[in-house]
């Protein structure tokens, strides 16, 4: 039977990779757009189709600005801030509704997974952070 020590260790180390592999698949998804430079004209033509018929349109510093304070709120859930935990939370929450706002958008199947899996160890990493003992490392 494990201790408590060795629980916390293993739960650490399950948030940190975590953590740490959902920040990189995002960021990949990010500037995934960069690589299409391998795909066909028509194929790169098709991906280039975002925020078709969107609600609101907004302008790309706002996405930049977006790209920005999730990295850093990675960057504070590494290091266990409280701060950070709640901005993390917020980022993820808060993209949801706002993403059926900006209408249509064309992505790889690469993309999708990439992103489908960085939200699913985001759910993980909260749901660590918030009900197990590392809540406690939070400060």
């Amino acid at each position: 039977m494990q201790t408590l020590a060795a629980k916390t260790m293993n739960l650490l180390k399950t948030y940190q990779a975590s953590l740490i592999i959902s920040c990189l698949l995002f960021v990949s998804f990010w500037f995934a757009p960069w690589l299409y430079g391998y795909l066909d004209a028509e194929s790169q033509q098709i991906l280039s189709y975002g925020g078709i018929k969107a609600s609101i349109y907004l302008p790309n510093w706002v996405f930049n600005i977006y790209l920005i304070l999730t990295i850093i709120s990675y960057i504070g859930m590494y290091l266990f801030r409280k701060a950070f935990r709640l901005l993390f939370v917020s980022i993820l929450v808060l993209s949801i509704p706002l993403e059926t706002l900006f209408g249509m958008v064309v992505m790889t199947g690469i993309e999708a997974a990439m992103l489908d899996i960085s939200n699913i160890l985001s759910g993980i990493v909260i749901a660590l952070a918030y009900f197990t003992e590392l809540k406690s490392k939070f400060y």
